[in-house]
């Protein structure tokens, strides 16, 4: 929701004497401190749906595989499904 730019510099490009360390950004980070803190949820758009996918397999596997990343696809283009999870200590079901 929110985006901050900001420019540091003479109308007529002569030497500020500024880097963007020294100048814009000491302006960005003032500016920025400012505003409430939030955490970003972004909405999945349409045509979009989230697995939980074993990239060493390139299998949807189950919610309790510690083996796998929540990915994005397009609606119908999901991977093939695995029962379970690929072998190896961290993958046990959860209580």
């Amino acid at each position: 929701e929110r985006v901050g730019v900001v420019w540091v510099g003479h109308d007529d490009n002569r030497p500020t004497g500024l880097t963007g360390a020294t100048g814009a950004l000491r302006v960005w980070a003032d500016m920025m401190r400012r505003l409430p803190a939030g955490s970003w949820h972004p909405e999945t758009p349409p045509g979009v749906e989230w697995a939980r996918v074993n990239a060493d397999a390139n299998r949807v596997v189950p919610d309790f595989c510690d083996d796998a990343q929540r990915l994005p696809f397009i609606e119908g283009s999901l991977p093939a499904r695995m029962n379970q999870c690929q072998p190896g200590p961290d993958n046990r079901a959860k209580p």
